[in-house]
């Protein structure tokens, strides 16, 4: 299997997307790093992440350079090496706003320059940390989590979106540049998930938007079968952005909307 014992590092794994990935990884045995900004309420997912292939599980914030300098350095630590990193870490634009929906003239520039912070630098600054030693043994993996609302002017969705098409474009730039050393630089959408806080948010957009009707949303554990298959990848297959996560399962064989949308 290509991805036993490989050494993965996750950003915002205790939860959603990235708790997904991780378990998809974890049943390709590979060696897991699983970090996020806290780890509060899933202590039991922390003790199975250490007891399979003695993975870690470490505090960081990605604002912040030193936490991310220090994730890297127990990583090297206990490992010696990375082979796959997995930027999931994001700031959704309902932790930011009382409710999705603004108007850009409206939203203080604070605001903005918190969505740029996490969605836009921290990824920046985690890959500068987790690729030096995909530099130094000319290979690896690095897969960004994007999303098809930076393809798109979405009205009331602009502070993420905008954050989403700077990381869909630095994707494909950084992909030229580690090509030279065999490293794979991905980025995909995921679509709709189901993630923490779904629920509140469908709830919040019934009471102050009167919406009655919602677009599918999707298990997290769609996105696994794409990641699983990046994580393998080299510089052969870099530079590209997969739009739709469902529609790349349905194409593979692995389902379509009914087999993966979530269902209460």
């Amino acid at each position: 299997m290509a991805l036993v014992d490989r050494v993965v590092v996750v950003t915002g794994g205790a939860r959603g997307i990235g708790r997904a990935l991780i378990e998809g990884f974890l049943g390709e045995r590979s060696k897991v790093v699983a970090i996020d900004l806290s780890w509060d309420g899933e202590e039991a997912f922390q003790k199975e992440i250490e007891r399979n292939h003695g993975g870690l599980t470490l505090l960081a914030d990605v604002r912040d350079e030193a936490s991310i300098e220090r994730a890297y350095a127990e990583t090297m630590k206990a490992f010696g090496t990375v082979d796959v990193l997995v930027n999931n870490a994001g700031l959704r634009q309902r932790d930011m706003v009382p409710w999705m929906y603004v108007n850009t003239l409206d939203l203080d520039i604070s605001k903005w320059q918190l969505m740029i912070d996490v969605n836009v630098l921290g990824p920046l600054r985690v890959t500068k940390q987790f690729v030096k030693p995909m530099i130094e043994q000319r290979g690896g993996s690095i897969i960004n989590v994007g999303s098809i609302t930076g393809d798109y002017g979405i009205p009331g969705m602009q502070p993420y979106a905008m954050t989403k098409s700077a990381l869909k474009n630095w994707t494909l730039s950084l992909a030229h540049e580690l090509k030279e050393f065999n490293i794979a630089v991905n980025v995909f959408s995921p679509g709709m998930s189901w993630t923490t806080g779904s629920g509140e948010a469908q709830e919040e957009q019934r009471r102050v938007l009167g919406k009655t009707e919602f677009p599918p949303v999707y298990r997290p554990e769609s996105t696994v079968p794409l990641v699983l298959m990046l994580a393998q990848q080299d510089a052969r297959l870099t530079g590209q952005w997969i739009p739709d996560v469902i529609e790349w399962n349905l194409l593979h064989g692995l389902g379509g909307h009914d087999v993966w949308e979530f269902k209460k």
